[in-house]
Protein backbone atom coordinates (compact mmCIF):
# COMPACT_ATOMS: atom_id res chain seq x y z
CA UNK A 1 0.00 0.00 0.00
CA UNK A 2 1.45 3.67 -0.80
CA UNK A 3 1.08 6.46 1.62
CA UNK A 4 1.76 9.61 1.57
CA UNK A 5 1.81 12.97 3.80
CA UNK A 6 3.11 16.13 1.59
CA UNK A 7 4.45 18.77 1.93
CA UNK A 8 5.50 20.94 -0.85
CA UNK A 9 6.66 19.52 -4.35
CA UNK A 10 10.16 18.63 -4.73
CA UNK A 11 12.43 21.44 -6.24
CA UNK A 12 15.13 20.97 -9.06
CA UNK A 13 18.71 20.67 -7.82
CA UNK A 14 18.15 18.07 -4.83
CA UNK A 15 21.13 16.92 -3.42
CA UNK A 16 22.53 13.40 -4.87
CA UNK A 17 20.93 10.91 -2.32
CA UNK A 18 22.50 8.21 -0.40
CA UNK A 19 20.29 4.84 -0.94
CA UNK A 20 21.22 1.29 -0.42
CA UNK A 21 21.96 0.99 -4.59
CA UNK A 22 19.44 -0.78 -6.60
CA UNK A 23 21.61 -4.05 -8.36
CA UNK A 24 20.88 -4.25 -11.96
CA UNK A 25 18.70 -6.28 -14.08
CA UNK A 26 18.49 -10.16 -12.92
CA UNK A 27 21.13 -9.72 -10.46
CA UNK A 28 19.00 -7.18 -8.57
CA UNK A 29 15.76 -10.06 -8.21
CA UNK A 30 18.37 -12.46 -6.96
CA UNK A 31 19.79 -9.68 -3.89
CA UNK A 32 16.01 -8.73 -3.76
CA UNK A 33 14.73 -12.31 -3.04
CA UNK A 34 18.24 -12.48 -0.84
CA UNK A 35 16.98 -9.13 1.16
CA UNK A 36 13.43 -10.57 1.94
CA UNK A 37 14.66 -13.94 3.30
CA UNK A 38 17.30 -12.30 5.46
CA UNK A 39 15.03 -9.47 6.65
CA UNK A 40 13.56 -10.91 10.39
CA UNK A 41 17.04 -11.34 11.09
CA UNK A 42 18.83 -7.98 9.70
CA UNK A 43 15.77 -5.51 11.04
CA UNK A 44 16.43 -5.86 14.81
CA UNK A 45 14.92 -2.85 15.51
CA UNK A 46 11.73 -0.69 14.19
CA UNK A 47 13.44 0.08 10.84
CA UNK A 48 16.11 0.81 9.14
CA UNK A 49 16.87 3.55 6.80
CA UNK A 50 17.38 2.55 3.14
CA UNK A 51 17.48 5.98 1.49
CA UNK A 52 18.34 9.95 2.67
CA UNK A 53 19.35 12.82 0.89
CA UNK A 54 19.54 16.73 1.81
CA UNK A 55 19.20 17.42 5.50
CA UNK A 56 17.72 14.55 7.83
CA UNK A 57 17.82 14.67 11.44
CA UNK A 58 17.00 12.12 14.44
CA UNK A 59 16.83 12.90 18.04
CA UNK A 60 20.03 11.49 19.75
CA UNK A 61 19.09 10.65 23.42
CA UNK A 62 22.03 9.52 24.47
CA UNK A 63 23.34 13.42 23.20
CA UNK A 64 20.26 14.90 23.81
CA UNK A 65 20.92 16.79 20.79
CA UNK A 66 19.48 16.01 16.80
CA UNK A 67 22.30 14.55 14.95
CA UNK A 68 22.12 13.58 10.96
CA UNK A 69 20.59 9.87 10.14
CA UNK A 70 22.89 7.81 8.65
CA UNK A 71 22.66 5.33 5.72
CA UNK A 72 21.44 2.13 7.02
CA UNK A 73 21.31 3.21 10.74
CA UNK A 74 18.36 0.86 12.60
CA UNK A 75 15.34 2.74 14.35
CA UNK A 76 13.55 2.02 17.22
CA UNK A 77 10.31 2.90 19.11
CA UNK A 78 10.35 6.50 20.66
CA UNK A 79 12.90 7.80 18.15
CA UNK A 80 12.25 11.02 16.81
CA UNK A 81 12.82 12.24 12.88
CA UNK A 82 13.01 15.49 10.95
CA UNK A 83 13.92 16.20 7.31
CA UNK A 84 14.69 19.63 6.95
CA UNK A 85 15.89 21.47 3.99
CA UNK A 86 15.30 19.36 0.63
CA UNK A 87 15.69 16.25 2.24
CA UNK A 88 13.86 13.22 1.98
CA UNK A 89 14.34 9.45 3.71
CA UNK A 90 12.93 5.74 3.18
CA UNK A 91 12.67 3.91 6.56
CA UNK A 92 12.23 0.34 5.85
CA UNK A 93 10.42 -2.87 7.57
CA UNK A 94 10.10 -6.02 7.90
CA UNK A 95 7.11 -7.76 5.83
CA UNK A 96 7.88 -5.32 2.84
CA UNK A 97 6.60 -2.15 4.29
CA UNK A 98 8.08 1.11 3.82
CA UNK A 99 7.63 4.63 5.00
CA UNK A 100 8.97 7.86 3.05
CA UNK A 101 9.46 11.10 5.01
CA UNK A 102 9.22 14.78 2.39
CA UNK A 103 10.84 17.80 3.56
CA UNK A 104 9.52 19.56 6.48
CA UNK A 105 8.19 16.45 7.96
CA UNK A 106 8.66 15.94 11.81
CA UNK A 107 7.50 12.19 12.61
CA UNK A 108 8.39 9.38 15.38
CA UNK A 109 8.13 5.51 15.15
CA UNK A 110 5.65 4.64 18.19
CA UNK A 111 6.39 0.37 17.76
CA UNK A 112 9.00 -2.14 17.61
CA UNK A 113 7.95 -3.73 14.36
CA UNK A 114 11.18 -6.63 14.53
CA UNK A 115 9.41 -9.19 12.49
CA UNK A 116 6.45 -9.21 10.24
CA UNK A 117 4.06 -9.69 12.13
CA UNK A 118 4.66 -6.62 14.22
CA UNK A 119 2.85 -3.55 13.45
CA UNK A 120 4.34 -0.43 12.24
CA UNK A 121 2.81 2.32 14.01
CA UNK A 122 4.22 5.76 12.77
CA UNK A 123 3.28 9.07 14.65
CA UNK A 124 3.51 12.24 12.41
CA UNK A 125 3.44 15.63 14.00
CA UNK A 126 4.04 17.75 10.80
CA UNK A 127 4.79 17.40 7.08
CA UNK A 128 4.04 14.32 4.91
CA UNK A 129 4.62 10.70 4.88
CA UNK A 130 4.56 8.21 2.00
CA UNK A 131 3.41 4.35 2.93
CA UNK A 132 3.72 1.07 0.94
CA UNK A 133 3.11 -2.46 1.93
CA UNK A 134 3.95 -4.99 -0.45
CA UNK A 135 2.89 -7.52 2.16
CA UNK A 136 0.88 -8.57 4.74
CA UNK A 137 -1.82 -6.65 2.95
CA UNK A 138 -4.85 -7.88 5.05
CA UNK A 139 -3.57 -7.15 7.68
CA UNK A 140 -4.88 -3.81 9.35
CA UNK A 141 -2.47 -2.83 11.71
CA UNK A 142 0.29 -3.75 9.27
CA UNK A 143 1.19 -0.05 8.47
CA UNK A 144 -0.60 2.88 10.78
CA UNK A 145 0.09 6.81 10.92
CA UNK A 146 -1.26 8.60 13.16
CA UNK A 147 -1.69 12.69 13.42
CA UNK A 148 -3.66 14.79 15.76
CA UNK A 149 -6.85 14.35 13.64
CA UNK A 150 -6.76 10.20 12.51
CA UNK A 151 -5.66 7.00 12.65
CA UNK A 152 -4.89 5.58 9.12
CA UNK A 153 -5.06 2.25 8.37
CA UNK A 154 -3.77 -0.08 6.10
CA UNK A 155 -6.29 -2.17 3.95
CA UNK A 156 -4.42 -2.20 0.61
CA UNK A 157 -1.36 -1.02 -1.02
CA UNK A 158 -0.84 2.56 -1.57
CA UNK A 159 -1.98 5.64 0.40
CA UNK A 160 -0.42 9.23 0.99
CA UNK A 161 -1.22 11.14 4.90
CA UNK A 162 -0.33 15.13 4.36
CA UNK A 163 0.02 16.94 7.64
CA UNK A 164 -1.20 20.66 8.22
CA UNK A 165 -1.03 21.51 11.91
CA UNK A 166 -1.42 25.10 12.02
CA UNK A 167 -4.65 24.27 9.95
CA UNK A 168 -5.80 21.61 12.15
CA UNK A 169 -5.95 19.40 9.04
CA UNK A 170 -5.00 15.69 7.49
CA UNK A 171 -5.37 14.81 4.07
CA UNK A 172 -6.04 11.03 2.70
CA UNK A 173 -5.02 10.17 -0.66
CA UNK A 174 -4.94 6.86 -1.63
CA UNK A 175 -3.30 5.47 -5.05
CA UNK A 176 -3.96 1.92 -4.86
CA UNK A 177 -6.46 -0.19 -2.84
CA UNK A 178 -7.98 1.56 0.09
CA UNK A 179 -7.18 2.52 3.81
CA UNK A 180 -9.44 2.63 6.90
CA UNK A 181 -9.39 6.15 8.59
CA UNK A 182 -10.77 6.85 12.29
CA UNK A 183 -10.39 10.04 15.01
CA UNK A 184 -7.42 9.03 16.85
CA UNK A 185 -8.04 6.86 20.39
CA UNK A 186 -5.87 7.03 23.19
CA UNK A 187 -5.58 3.23 24.44
CA UNK A 188 -5.28 3.17 28.04
CA UNK A 189 -4.88 0.22 30.70
CA UNK A 190 -7.55 -2.43 31.86
CA UNK A 191 -10.85 -1.92 32.96
CA UNK A 192 -13.51 -3.43 34.68
CA UNK A 193 -15.98 -4.87 32.38
CA UNK A 194 -19.58 -4.23 33.07
CA UNK A 195 -22.20 -6.75 33.73
CA UNK A 196 -25.33 -6.96 31.25
CA UNK A 197 -26.92 -4.08 30.23
CA UNK A 198 -29.75 -2.77 28.26
CA UNK A 199 -29.39 -2.52 24.86
CA UNK A 200 -29.69 1.44 23.98
CA UNK A 201 -31.53 2.57 20.80
CA UNK A 202 -29.78 3.62 17.49
CA UNK A 203 -27.89 7.09 17.63
CA UNK A 204 -26.75 8.88 15.37
CA UNK A 205 -22.99 8.47 14.78
CA UNK A 206 -20.86 10.99 16.61
CA UNK A 207 -17.83 12.97 15.81
CA UNK A 208 -15.72 10.77 17.88
CA UNK A 209 -16.98 7.42 16.78
CA UNK A 210 -16.98 7.45 12.59
CA UNK A 211 -14.92 5.34 10.60
CA UNK A 212 -14.51 5.97 7.09
CA UNK A 213 -13.14 3.74 4.22
CA UNK A 214 -11.37 5.22 1.55
CA UNK A 215 -10.89 3.71 -1.39
CA UNK A 216 -8.03 3.99 -4.79
CA UNK A 217 -8.46 7.06 -6.24
CA UNK A 218 -10.17 9.06 -3.36
CA UNK A 219 -9.24 11.62 -1.05
CA UNK A 220 -10.06 12.48 2.71
CA UNK A 221 -9.96 15.79 4.38
CA UNK A 222 -10.63 15.88 8.25
CA UNK A 223 -10.74 18.65 10.05
CA UNK A 224 -11.55 19.88 13.32
CA UNK A 225 -15.48 19.82 12.57
CA UNK A 226 -17.91 17.36 11.17
CA UNK A 227 -17.53 13.86 9.97
CA UNK A 228 -15.43 13.76 6.89
CA UNK A 229 -16.67 12.21 3.77
CA UNK A 230 -14.78 10.69 0.67
CA UNK A 231 -14.15 12.38 -2.50
CA UNK A 232 -12.36 12.08 -5.97
CA UNK A 233 -9.04 12.08 -6.27
CA UNK A 234 -7.83 15.29 -9.15
CA UNK A 235 -6.03 13.32 -11.75
CA UNK A 236 -3.66 16.54 -11.37
CA UNK A 237 -2.36 14.14 -7.90
CA UNK A 238 -0.52 11.69 -9.97
CA UNK A 239 1.92 14.64 -11.45
CA UNK A 240 2.52 16.15 -7.95
CA UNK A 241 6.59 15.92 -7.97
CA UNK A 242 6.63 13.69 -4.73
CA UNK A 243 3.92 11.72 -5.91
CA UNK A 244 5.50 10.22 -9.02
CA UNK A 245 8.78 10.22 -7.00
CA UNK A 246 7.03 7.60 -4.71
CA UNK A 247 5.25 5.88 -7.45
CA UNK A 248 8.49 5.21 -9.31
CA UNK A 249 10.67 4.09 -6.15
CA UNK A 250 7.69 1.55 -5.41
CA UNK A 251 7.41 0.28 -9.19
CA UNK A 252 11.08 -0.53 -8.69
CA UNK A 253 10.09 -2.69 -6.06
CA UNK A 254 7.27 -4.11 -7.35
CA UNK A 255 8.41 -5.48 -10.43
CA UNK A 256 10.30 -8.01 -9.01
CA UNK A 257 8.09 -9.04 -6.49
CA UNK A 258 5.31 -9.06 -9.08
CA UNK A 259 3.04 -7.78 -6.87
CA UNK A 260 0.78 -5.81 -8.62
Amino acid sequence: MLCCARTSGLISGIPRPLEVRQIPSALRIWGLWLLLLAESSLILNAGEVGYAVGNAEFFDTTQSQWAPLQLRQRLGAGDRLRILGLGRVELRFAGQRFVRLNSGTEAQLRSEARSAADPVVIGLQAGQAWGSVFGARDRPDALRIRTPQAVIAVKGTQFDVLLEPQLSRTEVSVFRGEVEVQPPVEVTGPKQVPGPQEVAPPQEVSREAWVVLVRKQQRLVIGETGIPRPEALSPVAQEDDWVRFNLERDRNLLEPLDLE
